[in-house]
């Protein structure tokens, strides 16, 4: 082992954070240009994407376990699927699945 953190991510990942700038560009914290080189930066990054498919169910049994959406339960399913550490900025996440790390 190389010693290396591998990211892994559900492909909802892409979406949520298109969201979340297309708000913040809403809001006019930021240009839609700026926004979208964001993303385009976003879609360059060396990722381990995982389809929804995959995770969808064993996801939707750790929302219902632990009080999330289907969408958080995505990211808590997948890190216990490929026994990886979650790394969030969502206390409420990071608190629900075991062995998270809460980014502050």
């Amino acid at each position: 082992m190389s010693g290396e953190a591998v990211g892994v991510v559900p492909d909802l990942m892409y979406a949520e954070v298109a969201h979340a700038f297309l708000r913040l560009h809403r809001a006019g914290a930021v240009g839609l240009e700026q926004a979208i080189e964001i993303i385009e930066g976003l879609l360059r990054i060396p990722l381990a994407v995982f389809p929804l498919r995959a995770i969808v169910k064993e996801a939707a049994e750790v929302a219902a376990a632990c009080g999330l959406s289907v969408y958080d339960g995505c990211y808590g399913a997948l890190s216990e699927q490929v026994g990886g550490v979650l790394v969030t900025s969502d206390s409420k996440l990071a608190r629900a699945v075991a062995g998270s790390e809460l980014l502050r």
